[in-house]
């Protein structure tokens, strides 16, 4: 294996499944081998695959964020292109746009105060609370 290459460099697995011998082995840093665990989601788009964690990175979001878009079934393209970021206000995709709950509430005509407690008693399922006041998305 040689030297090893500074004291952030730890022996490796190239591939997980396999013994430690000279040619599945390697040195690699917390980081390198945090991106060769078998559970990572990997996602391509635009010519790129990067990890959830490298895409949060590079889009300034938390991979939870994406996360969460994913498990929600938006399309990979809102999912990673999406301009609002997590703060304050969650935002929700409704008619193709991203939305408060407040916006989405004042967009149907409905009450927010109403609304916002039917979402929270729907367990955050927007298609359910939408259903509840006759709208759709």
């Amino acid at each position: 294996m040689g030297e090893r290459p500074s004291p952030k460099h730890s022996l490796d697995r190239i591939d997980g499944t396999k013994g430690y011998y000279k040619e599945n082995c390697r040195w690699a840093t917390i980081d390198e081998q945090a991106r060769n665990k078998s559970r990572n989601r990997w996602l391509e788009f635009n010519g790129e695959k990067l990890c959830i964690q490298d895409w949060a990175t590079k889009l300034g979001i938390s991979g939870d964020c994406i996360s969460f878009r994913l498990k929600k079934g938006l399309p990979l393209e809102l999912v990673l292109t999406s301009k609002k970021r997590p703060g304050r206000h969650h935002y929700l995709f409704f008619k193709g746009e991203e939305m408060t709950l407040k916006e989405i509430a004042s967009e149907i005509g409905v009450n927010y105060n109403s609304f916002h407690g039917r979402f929270t008693k729907n367990n955050r399922d927007l298609a359910k609370t939408l259903t509840h006041f006759g709208a759709s998305i």
